[in-house]
């Protein structure tokens, strides 16, 4: 089991963190001089914004991380919300007279009139010319999602903990010193170097590339309602203009600056005043009509200097005084939004070669292969590749609800094919249905015991599959929504909900990765490791092969196969 130091506690060395503690065999242990909860100039994260404005150039790393990153992010949004996290809409504009300065070179990618990332934020459209202020050469509205890091920062602490790793704060002079810090007095065989702006100062690293471009920012209690950035200012070429509120009442972030090789820390009052008239000048929404700065609620003003590298960001595997290290830094502005890109890239390159690994593989593999099954698959409906139709959904959602009867597997399968032979998955046919009809159409599949209730709570369905064709026409599905929606139908319990997900996520994928806990429990048990991102992972991050490996899983379950896969 390998001993590994996590060098650094800002977005970056948490984040890395984070995915490093989903393998149970890593020992972590996160070593940092701050930690979240403190506000220091050396400490970047707390001061960001922080949201997702990609900045990278197209078919650049940089551009790979973000686009990486935006599934995390957005996956957390959903699932989480105690991490601080929320959808926004965003505006930005673009002036072409700002090209040529530090900010328009910042932000050129973002307010290109086509960018890449028009395929990975939600609802991207250009504003149309008529609409757009004088000066204005092109400007798009997209979601995106605004980050209040002092939720944030902490609930990555939490996950890290949650999954083992252990925190402790100290000041590292040399990073082979890290090696001695580990928590369990062991020393390390890996660190993972995500220092920041202090890679500049730690020996062994002591990189004269990394280089402050200084934020200001001033923090307001109003709210404008939509994020918003512009590609440069009037008021000098290391001036920006963005506005952002940050989730659970963070307060609304007014920015900003990007000055290169400026380490003071102190708030400058004089910009102070350029960043306020520039947020209303952009978003008048923040202050009642007639008013200025003095329409704002002042909560603080903050300095932070971003961990800027000359060539870009360091990612790459290396060797201080015999002490294996992969280095994470350098991010400047961007490490936010390129955070799970950049850390699913270091963690790839910490990855020691482990022969349970192979295992694990070789046995996921094998369930998906012998005892996998995709959904529905012996019903007339598993003819054809199945398609997230209303039909489809339905017919899972009954799938679920009679699997989690106690009654045996193969008479499920039997009723369930029986009731979609009988065209009871279309949503007409099951809410124009008596009882009494449903109640015969079970019998005549051989369900007998429970045809009664199972009956009445087949009629409930029909409310569901009216949601459900509303639902459909999002491509934003969200698991706990869902499954506030199930557990309002009379019948259907926590295993069918988890039943129906392992379903359900071969045809709405942002579902997935997901396993019912009992089929967990038994991955565990033919050891397979409970960690349903490892498995998706394995599975090339497949939704239909996840289907298929969770579906597999019951069947080891059922059939009692689990010396099958153990033999391995």
């Amino acid at each position: 089991m390998p001993n590994i130091v996590v060098l650094g506690a800002g977005v970056s060395g948490l984040t890395t963190a984070y995915l490093l503690s989903k393998d149970p065999a890593n020992k972590i242990t996160v070593l940092a001089k701050h930690m979240p909860g403190d506000y220091d100039i050396e400490y970047a994260s707390p001061w960001a914004g922080a949201n997702y404005m990609p900045v990278g150039k197209e078919g650049s790393d940089h551009a790979r991380w973000e686009r990486e990153t935006w599934p995390y992010l957005k996956e957390i949004t959903e699932k989480y919300p105690e991490a601080g996290i929320h959808f926004r809409g965003t505006l930005i504009y673009n002036r072409k007279k700002d090209q040529e300065s530090d900010t328009g070179k910042w932000f050129s990618e973002l307010t290109q009139p086509n960018p890449w990332y028009k395929d990975v934020v939600l609802d991207f459209k250009p504003i149309p010319s008529e609409k757009l202020a004088p000066r204005v050469d092109n400007a798009q509205e997209f979601t995106s999602v605004c980050i209040n890091t002092a939720i944030y920062l902490p609930w990555l602490v939490g996950q890290c903990i949650k999954n083992g790793a252990t925190f402790k704060r100290a000041v590292i002079k040399h990073i082979a010193d890290a090696a001695k810090e580990h928590h369990t007095g062991e020393q390390a065989d890996l660190i993972v170097n995500c220092t920041g702006l202090s890679a500049r100062t730690l020996g062994g690293v002591n990189d004269s590339k990394m280089h402050p471009a200084r934020g200001q920012i001033v923090v307001v209690r109003n709210d404008p309602g939509p994020m918003a950035s512009a590609s440069g200012t009037d008021d000098g070429e290391a001036e920006a203009v963005y506005i952002m509120t940050r989730a659970a009442g963070g307060g609304t972030i007014l920015g900003g600056s990007y000055q290169k090789h400026n380490w003071d820390p102190l708030p400058d009052p004089n910009l102070a005043n350029r960043i306020m008239k520039r947020a209303i000048a952009l978003t008048p929404s923040l202050v009642k009509p007639g008013q200025g700065i003095e329409g704002l609620d002042i909560i603080r003003h903050g300095v932070g200097l971003r961990p800027l590298r000359e060539g870009g960001t360091r990612i790459e595997k290396d060797e201080v005084n015999g002490v294996k290290v992969v280095h994470n830094y350098g991010h400047g502005g961007f490490g936010y939004q390129a955070s799970f890109g950049c850390s699913v890239e270091t963690v790839a390159l910490s990855n020691m070669p482990r022969k349970d690994t192979d295992e694990m593989t070789s046995r996921i593999g094998l369930v998906v292969n012998q005892f996998g099954n995709s959904p529905l698959s012996k019903s007339p409906l598993a003819q054809e590749p199945l398609k997230a139709s209303p039909e489809t959904v339905l017919a899972m959602v009954m799938d679920a609800m009679i699997k989690s009867k106690p009654i045996s597997h193969n008479l499920s399968q039997k009723t369930v094919n029986h009731l979609i032979e009988s065209g009871y998955h279309h949503i007409d046919k099951l809410q124009n249905s008596t009882w009494e009809e449903r109640t015969m159409v079970l019998k005549e599949g051989g369900y007998s015991r429970y045809r009664e209730v199972t009956a009445t709570n087949l009629g409930n369905l029909a409310d569901f599959t009216v949601i459900s064709t509303i639902y459909l026409k999002k491509p934003t599905d969200k698991e706990r929504k869902t499954r506030t929606l199930m557990k309002e139908i009379k019948g259907i319990g926590d295993l069918a909900v988890e039943l129906f997900f392992d379903s359900v996520q071969s045809v709405w994928p942002s579902i997935a990765p997901f396993i019912d806990s009992r089929s967990l429990q038994t991955a565990k048990e033919v050891g397979i490791r409970a960690d349903m991102d490892g498995i998706y992972n394995a599975l090339h991050q497949d939704p239909k092969q996840m289907s298929w490996f969770a579906n597999g899983l019951s069947v080891v379950r059922l059939e009692k196969r689990e010396s099958d896969i153990e033999a391995m």
